[in-house]
C-alpha cells in the first residue's frame, strides 16, 4: 500500500511540475560529466607528472638543456642579446642546481705549429685548410669552452702536467685582450707556458689566447653527452662578459656563445626536485620573456606536462572541480528543500488520512533517490559511449562522487525534514 502511494506521488509531483523535474535531471547530468572530465584531467596529469618527477634513471645524474630559439633574430638584435645575457646571469646564480657547460666549438689559430691532426673535422676527413685573413695564415682547430663547475667536476686542476688551471676569475672577461687557455697533452710539442696566439673567434672578431698549462695524457671530459678526450683540443673558459656588445660583430659573437652557453646540463642538488627546477625555470624564462627551452631527457609531451604544472592549472582545474561539486550539493539541496515546502500540503492531507510520519519520510527520500538515480544512469551511458578508453576509472570515480553527493544531501535533507520540515507538517502555519 505504501509503495503504491509512494510511486503514485512521485508520478503526480512529475506531472504536476514536470519542468522542474527536468531541470534537475540535466543540471545532476551535466555536473556528474562535467566533474568526471575535471577528475580524468587531473588524473592524468597527476599520473603524468609524478611518473616524470618521481623516475630517477640510475645511469643518468644530469638533465641537458636545449633552446628552441630562432637564432637568426636573437644573435642580431642588441636588445635581445643583452636580455638573454641577464637570463644566463640569473639561471647560474641558483645554489639549488649546478650548471655544467661544454661547448665544441672550433677556433682560428694564427700561424699554428702544430699539424693537420689538431683541426676540426680531421677524423671525418673534412678538415677545412688553413685559410688567409688580413695577410695571416689561419688554421681551423679543435676547442672546448667549459665553465669552471666543468673544471671542478673533471679535477682540471689535479691533471695539469705542467703550468696551472684555471681559476674561477678567468671566466669573466671584461675585456677581450687576453684569455687564457689550458692545452691537451699532444700540444706539448709546439707550444710552451707563458706564449700568446693570436685567435679569430669569428668572423672579424679577435683576441689574444695565453697558454696558462697542458693536460696530462688522455684526460676526457663530457662534452654534449660523449666523453671526449682532450689531448687535441684547446680548452678556453667558457666567457662570461661583464660588458655588453659594441659592434654588430660583438653582437653576433656574444649572442651565439650565450645560446651555447645555455645548452649545457643541470645538475640538481639532493633535496631539490626535477618539480621545483622546472617551475623556478619556467617562471624565469617567463620573467625574461626568452625563446621556449627543452630537455632532452624528456618528450614533448612530457615537457608540456611539466609547463602545464608550472602554469598552475593543476591547481585551478582542482579549484573547479571543488567548486562545481560544492555548487551541486548546495543546488540539490534547495531543490529538495524546495520540493518539501512545495508538497508540505499533501503531506499533511496524507497525515490526516491515516499515514505515519515515517511513511511521509519515505514519499520524500524516494524521490530525492530518483532525482539521483536518473542522471547517475545517463551519465553512466554517456561515459560507456564516449569515454570507454578510462571506462573503467570512470565507473568507479563517478560512484564516489554519487555515493559522496548523495550521503551529504541525504543528511542534510533529512536534518531540514526533520527540524523545519515536521514542525510545520504538525503545527501546520496560517494559511492552512
Amino acid at each position: 500500500m505504501v509503495t503504491i502511494l509512494i510511486i503514485s506521488e512521485l508520478n503526480r509531483n512529475v506531472k504536476k511540475h514536470p519542468f522542474l523535474f527536468i531541470i534537475s535531471i540535466v543540471y545532476l547530468f551535466i555536473a556528474f560529466v562535467c566533474l568526471e572530465f575535471l577528475f580524468l584531467n587531473i588524473n592524468t596529469f597527476n599520473t603524468r607528472s609524478n611518473s616524470i618527477f618521481n623516475h630517477k634513471d640510475k645511469n643518468v645524474e644530469e638533465y641537458r638543456l636545449v633552446d628552441l630559439a630562432n637564432t637568426s633574430h636573437i644573435i642580431r638584435d642588441y636588445q635581445s642579446v643583452k636580455v638573454l645575457k641577464k637570463f644566463y646571469n640569473k639561471f647560474i646564480s641558483n645554489d639549488n642546481y649546478t650548471y655544467y657547460e661544454s661547448i665544441k666549438q672550433p677556433v682560428y689559430i694564427a700561424n699554428f705549429k702544430g699539424n693537420e691532426v689538431f683541426y676540426y673535422d680531421y677524423e671525418f676527413n673534412q678538415a677545412q685548410k688553413p685559410s688567409i685573413d688580413k695577410s695571416v695564415e689561419y688554421s681551423h682547430v679543435k676547442q672546448a669552452y667549459i665553465n669552471y663547475s666543468m673544471v671542478e667536476k673533471f679535477n682540471i686542476s689535479d691533471n695539469i702536467l705542467e703550468g696551472s688551471a684555471f681559476k674561477s676569475d678567468d671566466f669573466i672577461i671584461e675585456e677581450m685582450k687576453e684569455v687564457p687557455i689550458i692545452m691537451g697533452y699532444e700540444y706539448l710539442k709546439y707550444y710552451k707556458v707563458g706564449d700568446l696566439l693570436k685567435a679569430k673567434l669569428s668572423k672579424d672578431v679577435y683576441t689574444s689566447y695565453r697558454i696558462i698549462g697542458f693536460l696530462k695524457k688522455d684526460i676526457p671530459i663530457q662534452i654534449n653527452g660523449k666523453l671526449t678526450f682532450l689531448d687535441r683540443y684547446i680548452i678556453t673558459p667558457s666567457m662570461n662578459f661583464t660588458y655588453l656588445p659594441k659592434t654588430e660583430k660583438d653582437i653576433l659573437f656574444q649572442g651565439f656563445l650565450y645560446l651555447q652557453k645555455l645548452n649545457g646540463f643541470i645538475k640538481l642538488s639532493n633535496n631539490y626536485s626535477f618539480q621545483k627546477f622546472t617551475t623556478h625555470f619556467e617562471q624565469l624564462r617567463l620573467e625574461y620573456n626568452v625563446f621556449d627551452f627543452t630537455i632532452l631527457k624528456y618528450s614533448p609531451m612530457e615537457m608540456s606536462v611539466l609547463k602545464f604544472l608550472v602554469y598552475e592549472n593543476i591547481g585551478t582545474l582542482k579549484f573547479v572541480f571543488i567548486v562545481t561539486f560544492i555548487a551541486t550539493i548546495i543546488t540539490i539541496f534547495a531543490y529538495m528543500i524546495h520540493k518539501i515546502n512545495l508538497n508540505m500540503y499533501t503531506y499533511k492531507v496524507l497525515l490526516i488520512c491515516g499515514y505515519s510520519i515515517k511513511d511521509i519520510k519515505r514519499i520524500v527520500m524516494f524521490e530525492f533517490c530518483m532525482t539521483f538515480a536518473i542522471p547517475l544512469i545517463l551519465a553512466l551511458f554517456f561515459l560507456n559511449t564516449f569515454m570507454s578508453n578510462a571506462l573503467t576509472m570512470s565507473l568507479v570515480f563517478i560512484m564516489v562522487i554519487y555515493l559522496a553527493l548523495f550521503l551529504i544531501i541525504f543528511v542534510l535533507t533529512q536534518v531540514y525534514f526533520y527540524n523545519i520540515g515536521m514542525e510545520k507538517l504538525v503545527k501546520g502555519d496560517k494559511d492552512d
